[in-house]
């Protein structure tokens, strides 16, 4: 009888847990808040990390020319 309650918990809790994350995505990455089609929204998130994935290769890059670091 009371697992079913518990169940419904847990799917409950995993539901705002992961609207929270959807939410925070849309808060960090830029121009995204509007967007109101997780995939979407996912996909931009994506591009969003190769993009700044490639900002710190060059960086680097350029740091091992110069010698900075």
């Amino acid at each position: 009888m009371g697992g079913g309650l518990i169940v419904k918990k847990k799917v409950r809790f995993a539901k705002i847990s992961m609207e929270n994350d959807i939410h925070a995505l849309r808060r960090i990455i830029p121009r995204c808040e509007e967007v109101d089609d997780v995939e979407n929204l996912l996909l931009k998130s994506i591009e969003y990390v190769i993009k700044l994935k490639l900002q710190v290769n060059f960086l680097r890059t350029l740091s091992n020319l110069y010698g900075v670091l």
